[in-house]
């Protein structure tokens, strides 16, 4: 692989995946949307010694206004990584796809980080193992974490089942 490679089409996972799975000090990732497979898996990551550090939205910004699953329902102060949920409150939806590893490769793009985005979906990212680009994706990505305030996945939780409460109240 060259110093800066770029991708565009179906299979965005052939190049990125094994990169983003493959950390084994640290990984940063901002993505709106997270699946919740993958999400086990920087769970198991996690529990294993790597320190990862997650910015994602309340809501993914697809099909309408749908809850972000991984944020709502598995994301728990328990786990041990560092992750931001940003209500669309603050912001629509946090958009960039950011993943950083071992700050040794960064890969930007319009990959979330789900299956369907890294197999099915026509994507473009770019992946960089210039050390002085890093530092600076790095940098943004740390101005982006700290633009935001952390919003609480509870809160979060308990709005969509009163969300849903009143729909369905509505409804009979």
């Amino acid at each position: 692989m060259n110093i800066m490679d770029r991708y565009i089409g179906q299979g965005m996972g052939k190049y990125i995946e094994k990169e983003i799975f493959s950390a084994t000090k640290s990984l940063l990732i901002s993505s709106p949307s997270i699946s919740i497979s993958f999400g086990k898996r920087l769970f198991k990551m996690a529990e294993n010694g790597v320190e990862i550090k997650v910015i994602t939205s309340d809501k993914t910004g697809t099909e309408g206004d749908k809850t972000n699953l991984l944020a709502q329902n598995y994301i728990k102060p328990t786990i041990p990584l560092d992750y931001k949920v940003v209500s669309t409150k603050e912001v629509a939806v946090i958009h960039a796809k950011i993943y950083i590893i071992d700050g040794k490769c960064a890969i930007t793009g319009s990959a979330n980080l789900t299956e369907n985005s890294f197999w099915n979906f026509a994507e473009y990212v770019s992946i960089t193992r210039d050390s002085a680009e890093i530092k600076q994706i790095e940098d943004d990505y740390n101005k982006l974490w700290n633009n935001y305030s952390y919003y609480q996945v509870e809160q979060s939780v308990n709005r969509s089942v009163r969300f849903f409460a009143r729909n369905l109240r509505r409804k009979l």
